[in-house]
């Protein structure tokens, strides 16, 4: 299985062969997801389990919190 990420664009693709005692038959997959704009696109992580689940985190961005700016009254040097 490949995990390839492009910006938004999650391209998962997954290729089986199987051998049978009648032959070989292969199985292929692909699938696009698109995730979300407020994703944080480099903490994206994968997992796969023993049994072959495919598990994929993307956390939010953080939302970064308005702050007061303190305005400082300068003297006035031209007197």
């Amino acid at each position: 299985i490949n995990l390839d990420g492009d910006g938004r664009k999650l391209t998962i693709q997954g290729d089986q062969v199987v051998e049978t005692k009648y032959g070989n038959s292969k199985k292929s997959f692909t699938r696009i997801i698109f995730l979300p704009d407020d994703v944080d696109y480099a903490a994206v992580a994968s997992n796969l389990t023993e049994d072959g689940k495919l598990s994929i985190e993307a956390p939010k961005k953080e939302v970064l919190q308005g702050r007061s700016i303190p305005i400082r009254q300068l003297e006035n040097a031209a007197q």
